[in-house]
């Protein structure tokens, strides 16, 4: 089983088309934006250096792209020496700020211990933040928690729901793994594992 792939480029390419408008929005004035777009491009061409010294005032006066951006490079050592500890504290920095790309990086941290140590408990609870807006890739995580007991209780009718609903939302894992699960459950249980997806669904995530 596998729930972790490495996407930091994938997620940071949707964040600066997805919250274009928000980090105009956070960063108030156009200077700002210019600054902003400036470290981008930098980042974009691999001037990694430039892009951290440009990043890093900004994430300080709490940019969350910017805040991803720093992660990123700490993870990587782009631009920085690699410090995964330090990589760890700034996506916190998003994480808690709702942001769901940041919270689901932030449970394949906790599950694997990188930067941070191991902690199956917390990376269910990130991970669960993350479901709960709709992302396709940490729904499907929390469905392999659940699959395999690890930091909550081995449930495979949640962990089938799971599955669905990052199948639902484009992950093609979540497909996969609920074929895989389904072979360990009776018709009963998948039957109520798809009539709660629907009400998880129709909740918008209230009611999971």
């Amino acid at each position: 089983m596998v729930i972790i792939r490495n996407f930091w480029l994938g997620i940071m390419d949707v964040r600066k088309v997805l919250l274009g408008l928000a980090l105009s929005l956070i960063l108030g004035n156009g200077m700002a934006v210019a600054d902003y777009d400036s470290a981008y491009s930098a980042y974009k061409a691999k001037d990694y250096k430039t892009a951290f010294r440009k990043m890093l005032p900004l994430a300080e006066k709490g940019n969350l792209d910017a805040q991803f951006y720093i992660a990123a490079m700490y993870y990587d050592g782009r631009g920085i020496k690699k410090d995964r500890s330090t990589s760890v504290l700034w996506l916190t920095k998003v994480a808690i700020r709702d942001d769901m790309y940041a919270q689901a990086l932030l449970a394949d941290r906790y599950f694997f211990g990188t930067g941070i140590e191991n902690d199956d408990k917390t990376a269910v609870m990130w991970y669960t933040k993350s479901a709960e807006q709709g992302y396709g890739f940490a729904q499907t995580s929390l469905g392999a928690m659940y699959d395999n007991g690890r930091g909550v209780l081995t449930d495979f009718v949640r962990g089938y729901m799971w599955y669905n609903l990052g199948a639902y939302n484009g992950d093609n894992r979540g497909r996969e793994n609920r074929e895989s699960i389904a072979k360990k459950m009776t018709t009963a249980q998948i039957a109520k594992a798809q009539e709660m997806s629907s009400r998880c669904l129709d909740s918008v995530y209230a009611d999971c």
